[in-house]
């Protein structure tokens, strides 16, 4: 099976807008704040100065499974579903575009 060459482009692409996408969603329905679920959130505990850019999960929350939620321990911080996919996407961007350059290469018989 061949896996067509567009793709190594268009994956972390369609990943990374995804992500930015599901944080601006999650951030327009909350107010231009992406909340943060962490056990005893306050505003002290998230360090952060003006302009504020996350704050806390509480009842009024909306769309939280987009939050901030996610724990990675080695880290300390917390993530949401949308920052995987955009760290996909940058990641994988780069490699794509050299695979996809050799792929040109090889269909254009530079190896030959």
């Amino acid at each position: 099976m061949k896996i067509p060459a567009w793709t190594l482009l268009a994956i972390p692409t369609f990943a990374f807008a995804l992500g930015f996408a599901m944080n601006a969603i999650c951030m327009y329905a909350n107010g231009g704040v992406m909340p943060v679920l962490m056990h005893s959130c306050s505003l002290d505990l998230l360090n952060e100065s003006e302009p504020m850019v996350h704050g806390c999960v509480n009842v009024a929350t909306h769309l939280r499974w987009l939050s901030d939620w996610i724990l990675l321990r080695s880290e300390g911080a917390y993530m949401s579903p949308g920052d995987f996919l955009e760290l996909f996407g940058e990641h994988a961007f780069y490699p794509g575009i050299i695979a996809w350059f050799a792929a040109r290469l090889e269909k254009d018989g530079f190896f030959s």
